[in-house]
C-alpha cells in the first residue's frame, strides 16, 4: 500500500528503479531512492542493505520495548516515592501536631513561587518535593522537646 505513490512517481519521472528504505517507523515517512537505470554498484548496495535493515528494525523493535518497559518502571518508581513520602509526612503530621498539613501548604507555595520565577518543570518538581520534606528531621526527635514551649537547653539542642 505504501509503495502505491513510489511505483507511480518512478513511473512519472521514468524512473526504471526505486529503493525504498523502510524508515517509516522511525520519521513517519519512506525514504525513496530513484536510479534512473540500473548500476552494479547501487544493486549490490542494495542486496547488502537489505540484511542490515532488518536488524536495524529489529534493534529499534527492542529499544522500543525497552524504553516502554523503563517508563514503566519509571512511574512506577515515581508512585512508590509518592506514597513513601505521604508515609513519612502522615508519621511526622501523627507526632507533632504543629506541622498538620504544614508540609503541603509550604510545598504548594515552593510550587507557586518557582513557577513565577520560570524554572524549569523539573527544577519546580525538585523544588517541590524539598518543600514537602522540609521538616522531615522532625521525626527522630522526641516529642516533649519537639514540643516545649521554652528555650532548648544545649542538651537538648544537641539532639
Amino acid at each position: 500500500m505504501y509503495y502505491i505513490p513510489i511505483i507511480v512517481g518512478a513511473f512519472l519521472y521514468n524512473y526504471r528503479y526505486a529503493i525504498v528504505f523502510p524508515v517509516l517507523s522511525i520519521s513517519g515517512q519512506l525514504l525513496t531512492l530513484y536510479l534512473p537505470d540500473k548500476s552494479d554498484v547501487l544493486l549490490t548496495l542494495f542486496e547488502i542493505s537489505i540484511p542490515i535493515y532488518f536488524v536495524v528494525f529489529a534493534l529499534i523493535a527492542k529499544l522500543k520495548v525497552k524504553a516502554e518497559a523503563v517508563q514503566e518502571y519509571y512511574s512506577k518508581f515515581s508512585q512508590s516515592m509518592q506514597d513513601t513520602i505521604n508515609a513519612l509526612l502522615s508519621a511526622l503530621e501523627a507526632k507533632d501536631l504543629y506541622t498538620y498539613n504544614h508540609s503541603n501548604r509550604v510545598s504548594r507555595l515552593a510550587k507557586l513561587i518557582a513557577q513565577k520565577m520560570d524554572l524549569a518543570s523539573k527544577e519546580i518538581e525538585k523544588i517541590y518535593l524539598a518543600a514537602r520534606l522540609h521538616d522531615i528531621g522532625k521525626i527522630g526527635i522526641n516529642t516533649t522537646i519537639l514540643n516545649k514551649p521554652q528555650k532548648l537547653s544545649a542538651e537538648e539542642f544537641a539532639l
